[in-house]
């Protein structure tokens, strides 16, 4: 977030910075709270990250992975983010030339 907010701060010459959208849904017998963070600019809010909490556990803050939309707690979270991804390709290494019309072609 600090980053993030920073690059806002440069963006917009120091007149922007990171803004909170909070909504909130009665459930049973508590509140569900989800806020999300990011950049409220003239066309549209762009959201960075959201963040969830309940009022029946109050110590326990979560916050929707961006890529897979899955909820994790923030230290699960942190841990995730050090990691590096995996990334996949359909290329078999060495078996290409230019030019390009040697890639696989999928139809």
């Amino acid at each position: 977030m600090k980053a993030q907010a920073k690059f806002l701060d440069s963006l917009t010459k120091g007149k922007g910075g990171i803004a909170f959208l909070t909504d909130s849904t009665k459930v049973k017998d508590g509140w569900e709270y989800s806020i999300s963070a990011g950049y409220n600019g003239p066309d549209r809010f762009e959201t960075y990250h959201i963040f969830y909490a309940s009022s029946k556990d109050c110590n326990m803050l979560k916050i929707a992975e961006p890529v897979s939309g899955e909820t994790l707690t923030i230290k699960e979270w942190r841990k995730r983010k050090d990691q590096p991804v995996e990334t996949g390709s359909y290329l078999k290494k060495g078996i290409y030339n230019l030019p390009v019309e040697s890639l696989p072609r999928w139809m």
